[in-house]
């Protein structure tokens, strides 16, 4: 049996082994380099599954219908599209309770909490800077105590936190050396190459800062950040993202939770989920299938998650 083809589109850091990983802007040699921009860069009808996490938001309506198109077109008839964005939905619910909480109960739990909901919420659209006032905002103490704020931090931040409260921070640099000096000679290598790559880039970005009008300077400064895939240009929700789908010409849409997937082996592969926990809490998770061919549609697809429970409950009947 031949190996299925899993494509994992704008990885990022979060990348799996097993599956074929893209992104624009590599963060370890397991990572291709690819530009959005272009087509993907397999034949039609040859991929088993194609996975993008926090990725569609990035791109404008346009642009995220064009990479849908090209999602459906590299699948195999009965292929699967896994995609997971922020939820618009949720995070306008979370925003309007705290939002509530705080104008009933002025505390300073509830106007911290009410913070985070305002930045969460607003913070990536509008941002013109690297972090945007949400690094600034995670430099406040005690934050990883509030269980508003801590439930919804993605796993990443949730531990870079926790570490915080606990570890000795008189001396971070002991622990950064341990830490470089327990990484994969490969990586050091590559974000070697990489750190001579920034370096270069701010040499050129100084000297034109020095040669060219302040105006223009501004204008390619905007334009490389939009590019840098930071802002947020859209907004999905349980509605606009089957949408998206069913227009792009996919069919069997269905929302699920973090731990359900019709992708065999996906809920193991610590993708989307971490311990049991959501690696990117308050997501929206959608999967859909390339159609078998014209007028037949595929069955109701069975979730990992489901059929193991299934299993499950079967073995404690039978052992009743």
């Amino acid at each position: 049996m031949d190996k299925p083809v899993l494509v994992n589109i704008g990885c990022g850091r979060v990348w799996h082994p097993y599956w074929i990983n893209l992104d624009h802007q590599p963060t370890s040699p397991e990572v291709r380099p690819f530009d959005l921009r272009k087509p993907l860069p397999f034949e039609s009808g040859t991929v088993d599954a194609v996975y993008a996490s926090h990725l569609l938001e990035h791109l404008d309506r346009t642009e995220g219908a064009r990479l849908m198109q090209e999602c459906r077109r590299v699948l195999k008839p009965g292929g699967i599209v896994r995609i997971v964005v922020p939820d618009l939905e949720d995070l306008c619910k979370f925003y309007l309770q705290r939002l509530n909480a705080v104008c009933e109960r002025p505390t300073a739990k509830n106007e911290t909490s009410y913070d985070w909901a305002y930045l969460q919420l607003l913070d990536q659209h509008v941002r013109r800077r690297t972090g945007g006032e949400l690094v600034e905002y995670l430099d406040r103490p005690g934050l990883i105590g509030n269980d508003d704020i801590r439930d919804r931090l993605s796993n990443n931040v949730r531990i870079l936190l926790e570490e915080r409260a606990r570890r000795d921070w008189i001396a971070p640099a002991a622990h950064l050396h341990e830490a470089q000096e327990h990484r994969p000679a490969a990586q050091k290598r590559f974000e070697a190459i990489r750190s001579i790559r920034g370096r270069i880039r701010d040499t050129v970005v100084a000297v034109a800062r020095r040669i060219l009008p302040g105006s223009l300077i501004d204008g390619l400064e905007t334009t490389a950040f939009l590019r840098l895939g930071e802002l947020h240009r859209v907004g999905y929700d349980r509605f606009s993202l089957p949408r998206l789908l069913e227009q792009a010409g996919f069919d069997n849409v269905a929302v699920l939770n973090a731990d359900q997937s019709s992708i065999p082996g996906f809920t193991t592969s610590g993708l989307d989920t971490v311990d049991g926990r959501p690696r990117k809490p308050g997501s929206l998770f959608v999967e859909a299938r390339r159609p078998l061919r014209s007028g037949i549609t595929m069955p109701a697809p069975v979730f990992e998650a489901d059929e193991v429970a299934a299993r499950r409950a079967e073995r404690q009947r039978r052992t009743a």
